[in-house]
């Protein structure tokens, strides 16, 4: 099989025969990642439970070359480990160009992908058995038929399906009329010989997981094992869906009363990362009280629609996204609030500065830039400038404590007597202009450095003619 090798047939269909009673939002809704088009039966034909889930390719032929550095044969790893994540291990799978080509493929073989036009040829090998299995999307209404037609071949000494095509249309229509017309039909893999659309499939069970517990559980670890399996088969149902989660509300149901707890795990920004929210799960578990065992779980989704972005040259920007979401989101938890320094146009230091999202600071800085009269520095190279501001670049060298107060605090008198000042004079005066109207009540403040009693550097200030000193922060 050639991995590279382009599609030039109209129609692909990749069928999956699974060993599982029935297909299961979670398990289409996943596959929705690949492919709109798709459809799930059961296989009447088996001797025990299986279900065949038929997926329309063509219709992402160039989106799987494109994705997919070996085209099909990675689709299908792809696959595999999506049912894998899904707790589905026992799976054949085929691709062919019709579908009931597929399903005979994918019940002979574990693994196969015929070329395109090339399906006829592999089902020449098949033995007779398989005309059971040249279905596809609607199940064959009268099975004996084709049973009893395996049976009648098998006595005159055929044993694969290409020593069929001895037989005319003809032929087959006159000794088996309908069933005659179904296989010969099929044996062609033709798709205009007889036509199987695969129609869109729509999903519509809410994002809803329900975990009973056999035994009740007071553990936050296994309570989180319980749960890691539902989210995943959560999380992939909105990546199937192309939605990502805005909050995820947990449902906790204890064993010895009717008590509940319920609560949110809301980041700071929508994502689609099962682990980023497995890590804030945890966090939550670990402060909730357990004493009363949990017998049950309930765990649904809040889903905002996904933001389309070009995945290659982005990828490490949505890595870093990811990292910082869930920064934000485990200090919010622990009522701590975090963001970006968005620079502010103010002359009072506490008040040059706030702490908003990336999208706004951003924004800030623009204006803030695009306000600045500024030269440059040097020569306009192709690696760029830097604007130096012509007023106030003193600033830049003038010293600034790590940590600062967002309000000034008066000291006392008990407090002033235990500072030693470093220099008699400021070491530096900010003043706000007197048509600016925004100082407030004090129009200038002057600064000086002063040590204390620990040893500690303070920033200290005091209004002109006033006596009244204040702490603006530390030097750490």
């Amino acid at each position: 099989m050639k991995d590279h090798q382009p599609l030039v047939c109209n129609s692909r269909v990749l069928a999956l025969v699974l060993d599982i009673p029935f297909a299961t939002p979670a398990l289409l809704e996943s596959l929705l990642l690949f492919s709109p088009r798709l459809s799930a039966r059961s296989d009447l034909q088996a001797a025990s439970e299986r279900t065949l889930v038929f997926i329309d390719i063509a219709c992402n032929a160039n989106w799987i070359h494109r994705e997919f550095e070996t085209g099909e044969v990675g689709l299908l790893e792809e696959i595999r480990r999506t049912l894998k994540a899904l707790q589905i291990f026992n799976v054949r799978m085929a691709i062919a160009d019709t579908a009931p080509a597929a399903q005979a493929l994918a019940s002979a073989h574990i693994y196969w992908i015929s070329q395109p036009g090339a399906s006829a040829k592999d089902l020449e090998r098949l033995p007779l058995s398989s005309i059971g299995q040249l279905e596809g999307v609607t199940a064959w209404q009268q099975p004996t038929r084709l049973s009893g037609m395996s049976d009648f071949f098998a006595l005159l000494g055929f044993q694969t399906l290409g020593e069929l095509n001895v037989f005319t249309a003809a032929a087959f229509h006159e000794r088996w009329g309908e069933a005659g017309d179904f296989v010969f039909k099929r044996l062609k893999a033709i798709e205009a010989l007889a036509p199987q659309p695969i129609p869109p499939y729509v999903a519509t069970e809410p994002l809803l997981a329900f975990v009973q517990l056999d035994f009740p559980v007071s553990l936050a670890s296994l309570l989180l094992h319980e749960i890691d399996g539902q989210l995943r088969a959560l999380f992939l149902r909105l990546e199937g869906r192309r939605l990502i989660a805005r909050r995820l509300k947990v449902v906790l149901r204890c064993e010895y009363s009717e008590h509940e707890h319920r609560f949110d795990i809301e980041p700071s920004q929508p994502s689609r990362d099962t682990s980023f929210f497995i890590a804030l799960l945890e966090r939550r578990l670990e402060h909730l009280p357990l004493e009363n065992p949990i017998k049950d779980i309930e765990i649904s989704i809040d889903p905002a629609p996904e933001k389309e972005q070009q995945g290659d040259f982005l990828q490490q920007h949505h890595e870093d996204d990811t990292r910082l979401g869930l920064l934000t989101s485990l200090l919010q938890q622990e009522g701590v609030r975090s963001g970006f320094a968005a620079v502010q146009d103010d002359v009072w230091p506490e008040k040059t500065w706030l702490l908003s999202d990336r999208e706004h600071a951003s924004q800030c800085q623009a204006t803030l830039l695009a306000q600045t009269d500024f030269t440059i520095d040097g020569e306009n190279s192709e690696s760029g400038f830097a604007p130096l501001p012509r007023y106030g670049g003193s600033l830049r060298s003038a010293p600034r404590p790590a940590l600062l107060l967002a309000q000034p605090k008066p000291l006392s008198i008990t407090e002033k007597e235990q500072l030693h000042f470093l220099s008699n004079r400021p070491t530096e005066r900010i003043e706000h202009e007197w048509w600016e109207g925004r100082a407030g009540p004090s129009k200038a403040r002057e600064y000086s450095i002063a040590r204390d009693s620990s040893g500690r550097h303070l920033w200290i200030f005091r209004e002109p003619g006033q006596n009244t000193l204040f702490l603006h922060g530390a030097f750490d």
